[in-house]
């Protein structure tokens, strides 16, 4: 699951991921691929997401 782009920073900043669920848990990965964390929901990881873009931005 990639998240959209749209023409804000945070935004522009959460499309810079890719979730993946294994095994029960979702994996998150940058556009590389490369692991970055994993979470417990979806809703954990995107909140997750959401923290660093909103300190990214």
């Amino acid at each position: 699951m990639r998240y959209a782009i749209a023409g804000n920073q945070t935004e522009r900043v959460k499309a810079m991921y890719t979730m993946r669920n294994v095994n029960g848990h979702v994996q998150v990965y940058d556009l590389r691929g490369n692991f970055l964390f994993s979470a417990d929901s979806i809703r954990e990881a995107r909140e997750e997401i959401e923290e660093y873009a909103q300190s990214a931005a």
